[in-house]
């Protein structure tokens, strides 16, 4: 769920304006400027947890479970979800560069992956690997 609370509510949505109560004090690393490094990163530990940690996501991770359970269509929405959040990521300017509005498309890229995450992976009883969002986040309904 970091992908959904962390890097979209708050690293993106705050500045986007989107959610304004966000638990931040500005970007992440104000001094060195390296916001946009660190969402990039991000999302590709997110990649590597999902589809395996060696190179081009060899190796287990979430998706073969997925495929093992009958649920391959999932795991390839993911995948292609999580593809257009990384292209977005990388294409971003640096954060103290950026508009409200490039906040703003950032944000609805990211929300394709956290959508299939919160409402599809870890849908509780629906859950294709019976897996449950952690406590917090289960009413976020965004």
């Amino acid at each position: 769920m970091y992908i959904e609370r962390q890097v979209k509510d708050w690293k993106v949505g705050h500045p986007a304006g989107l959610n304004p109560a966000a638990p931040l004090d500005g970007f992440e690393t104000p001094f060195a400027l390296q916001a946009v490094q660190a969402l990039r990163a991000n999302l590709r530990s997110f990649q590597r947890l999902f589809e395996g940690c060696g190179g081009d996501g060899a190796g287990v991770g979430f998706d073969d479970w997925l495929i093992a359970a009958g649920h391959g269509d999932l795991a390839a929405d993911m995948i292609a979800a999580w593809k257009v959040a990384q292209a977005a990521v990388d294409a971003f300017p640096p954060f103290h560069e950026a508009t409200t509005e490039d906040f703003l498309a950032l944000n609805a890229s990211i929300k394709g992956l956290s959508d299939l995450i919160k409402n599809e992976f870890l849908a509780g009883a629906g859950s294709p690997l019976n897996l449950s969002p952690p406590a917090g986040v289960e009413g976020d309904n965004d």
